[in-house]
């Protein structure tokens, strides 16, 4: 039996994008969420109580789209796991941070501030296991083919409504 057989994970979409910085210490990349105070919550009751050495992080190309996929692997068979999924356009940010990129990132969140930057917490995960991949190179029944298929049903049914 191996870790992916039986588990439970709830993937989170409800943000608006993925912002990348670079600053003095490494890149950072962040789900932008309207709400200060939901992000918060969010932060507090999923993100932070994770070992920041079980986050993994990918980037699922698909032509001029990608998928942003944040989950804790292994996962926990005895209670609902979380995750954060969205696809998104490439835009020249991603296209930098993808070029850039030197083997780890950090995660936290922003918010919409005023102006053009976002607000950004000073919370952070520090993310090491980041991979960019051709969605040809994702397997069958991997996590990132998992939450691709769970969403694309998602998307199907919220079409049909």
């Amino acid at each position: 039996m191996s870790d992916i057989d039986h588990f439970s994970i709830i993937w989170y979409v409800d943000y608006l994008g993925i912002g990348y910085s670079y600053d003095r210490r490494d890149w950072s990349v962040y789900p932008i969420f309207s709400s200060p105070s939901n992000a918060k919550m969010l932060w507090n009751n999923q993100i932070e109580p994770l070992d920041e050495h079980t986050l993994k992080m990918r980037f699922v190309e698909y032509g001029s789209e990608y998928n942003f996929i944040l989950y804790p692997f292994p996962f926990q068979k005895d209670k609902i796991n979380f995750g954060l999924y969205r696809r998104l356009s490439s835009s020249v940010s991603y296209n930098i941070f993808k070029r850039n990129f030197s083997g780890r990132t950090f995660f936290t969140f922003g918010t919409v501030g005023d102006g053009s930057k976002p607000a950004i917490f000073n919370k952070t995960k520090l993310v090491s296991d980041v991979k960019f991949m051709k969605n040809t190179e994702v397997k069958k029944n991997s996590i990132e083919w998992i939450a691709e298929k769970s969403q694309a049903a998602r998307r199907r049914n919220k079409n049909e409504l």
